[in-house]
């Protein structure tokens, strides 16, 4: 499935699963960037 940027519960869903110890709150956007792109 590709996904954009407006899926963003499906992001959502996908960085919990594969960072379940990340604090979303704490996540830098350029880490968050990284991570989705």
């Amino acid at each position: 499935m590709e996904l954009d940027w407006n899926d963003t519960e499906e992001i959502a869903l996908q960085l919990i699963e594969r960072h379940p110890d990340t604090d979303p709150l704490a996540i830098r956007f350029t880490d968050l960037h990284r991570w989705v792109t």
